[in-house]
């Protein structure tokens, strides 16, 4: 998933001098995409839950609806980077920012890496703003038209050449010919371009305008609130929303711990690859053996009995729907 990073604002005065005023209008949209962010990762709890049918794995909407949230929240942090600009650099700030980010990242790394190992989010929303901000920070002094050319590049290279890479070592690059295993990424291409579009953004009228803009509604202040300590909310929301269901519904009936519910999506794409891949080499169809190992998945997630064994040697039960799903309707 997507998520967020809280960069400080700064912005010029409408007379040109330059001030330290946070403007509540870029908090209050890094709050929304903080709701956005929530409600995208509780579609993912909620169906480990067996508490709703959308596998947002696989259903397009959810996966379109957290690419834009993970663009708002790149686009906004391009947009602090020019803001920033109009104070002059200021390396004690930009390195306590940069500092904070590499910080979580690192921290999402580790507790990922413990809970879910099979998961390991090693270059997911957080190490991608890292690494897009200190390329937008080299950046800075670039002409608009030339960001614009570099973020459309940023965006149509992965289209262009998908593969250009081998091995997983350039899997952080968006060019590589392998895919990884993790719960979030976010490689640099193409996630790069809506950080330079967003600091384009940020060198135009539309500065003024939203530094005019002021908030009065309950609902924008507590948006504002958020997006002001949007790095915190982040790293707390999900053991948040993990807990609230256990603490609702309990454990599923299974008795799933916390750590196979947020590996499950990774433990069925490892089940379709090695059943497809077994299936053709025992020399039948490959799209009989898509079909066959898709019906069987399906069986396998309505069977409560048999979620934690995707990953495992095929129980009798498990025997019993491939031969089902091998037999003509």
């Amino acid at each position: 998933m997507s998520l967020p990073v809280e960069v400080p604002i700064t912005h010029a005065k409408a007379d040109g001098r330059p001030g330290a005023t946070r403007i509540p209008a870029v908090d209050c949209l890094r709050g929304a995409a903080l709701g956005g962010m929530i409600l995208y990762h509780l579609t993912w709890d909620l169906h480990a839950f067996d508490l709703s049918p959308i596998d947002p794995g696989t259903s397009l909407v959810p996966r379109l609806f957290g690419h834009g949230v993970a663009t708002v929240f790149l686009g906004l942090s391009g947009f602090g980077i020019a803001l920033a600009q109009r104070r002059g650099f200021r390396l004690g700030q930009v390195a306590r920012r940069l500092g904070a980010i590499a910080a979580a990242a690192a921290t999402v790394t580790l507790v990922t890496m413990s809970v879910v190992p099979g998961g390991t989010i090693w270059f997911g929303i957080l190490h991608c703003i890292l690494i897009t901000n200190i390329v937008a920070l080299v950046l800075q002094r670039v002409s608009n038209l030339v960001l614009v050319t570099l973020g459309v590049l940023a965006a149509t290279i992965p289209l262009a050449l998908p593969a250009a890479l081998g091995g997983a070592g350039w899997a952080w690059t968006g060019l590589s010919d392998t895919s990884p295993a993790t719960l979030d990424f976010r490689p640099l291409l193409p996630w790069l371009s809506p950080v330079l579009i967003g600091m384009v953004a940020g060198r135009t009228h539309l500065v003024d305008w939203m530094a005019r803009f002021s908030p009065r509604p309950a609902i924008y202040r507590v948006l504002a609130t958020g997006g002001r300590h949007s790095l915190l909310v982040y790293l707390l929301h999900q053991p948040f929303l993990i807990g609230l269901l256990i603490a609702l519904y309990g454990l599923p009936e299974t008795g799933l711990t916390p750590t196979v519910l947020l590996s499950r999506p990774r433990q069925a794409a490892e089940f379709l690859q090695a059943c497809e891949k077994g299936c053709v080499a025992q020399g039948r169809d490959e799209q009989l053996c898509s079909a066959t190992c898709h019906c069987v998945l399906t069986a396998t997630l309505a069977h409560p009995a048999l979620r934690q064994s995707l990953t495992r040697s095929a129980p009798d039960a498990m025997r019993t729907y491939i031969a089902e799903c091998q037999s003509p309707p």
